[in-house]
């Protein structure tokens, strides 16, 4: 009775389509994802608010990918957000401007937890920023000197496990830190790789209606599009 109910429901808001510009199959698809959001699975559990998800990138490096990630997320932190930067490029650039080590090679890192290979919490991994201007609300994941092999170890794994998408493995790395934190930022390597795919798919907001919510040109050209930083998405750098 509900598989009906919601396929009638998304009909008639489909047949609505033609009033909103867009076509039937859009607007089909479009309801039955409102559906799909407002009656998630029973296996998923509830979901809070998701935190505002920063992605820096450049296919390029020396674009100012992580001064502008460091400077986003001291920003927040000290206007009271609970941040997270983690530091996605192997280079570890983010990680030494916070003052924080890398994590060396063979042990537990965000890499490991993408190739689903964690031996522990994501949690322990994240380190505080002490400085009092942030009041302990900035946190780093460091970065990880396996990242340079990251794009080899998720094609790997992608051919060794049935249903594995290269392209979510850094979102679903990072879910179970999102319910600690207001902002979420990834720096990002020089890269239009997998890793860079896997960057822009955390962009993604819960409603999956558009994977890039904001591109900013910070060279001082005019943008095809620029809301306000706040609604988060991604920052990709001329």
């Amino acid at each position: 009775m509900t598989s009906s109910s919601a396929w009638l429901n998304a009909r008639r808001s489909a047949e609505t389509c033609t009033d909103r510009g867009i076509s039937y199959t859009q607007g089909l698809a479009q309801s039955i994802r409102d559906w799909l959001d407002a009656n998630p699975s029973p296996r998923h559990g509830a979901r809070g608010t998701d935190p505002e998800r920063k992605i820096v990138g450049n296919q390029k490096g020396g674009v100012g990918k992580t001064a502008i990630s460091a400077g986003i997320g001291e920003a927040y932190a000290e206007a009271g957000k609970r941040v997270l930067v983690v530091d996605f490029d192997p280079q570890g650039h983010l990680s030494e401007q916070l003052g924080v080590p890398q994590i060396e090679p063979n042990h537990d890192s965000l890499v490991s937890h993408m190739c689903g290979e964690g031996r522990g919490d994501l949690r322990d991994l994240v380190l505080e920023i002490d400085d009092p201007r942030y009041e302990k609300r900035l946190h780093v994941l460091p970065a990880c000197f396996d990242g340079f092999l990251l794009d080899a170890k998720i094609a790997v794994v992608a051919t060794q496990k049935r249903g594995f998408q290269k392209e979510a493995a850094l979102e679903l790395a990072l879910r179970p830190l999102e319910a600690d934190y207001d902002v979420i930022i990834v720096d990002c390597p020089p890269s239009l790789g997998i890793a860079m795919d896997a960057a822009l798919y955390v962009s993604v907001p819960a409603t999956g209606r558009s994977r890039i919510t904001a591109v900013h040109d910070v060279s001082g050209m005019p943008a095809t599009r620029d809301p306000p930083l706040s609604e988060g998405g991604a920052i990709l750098l001329p």
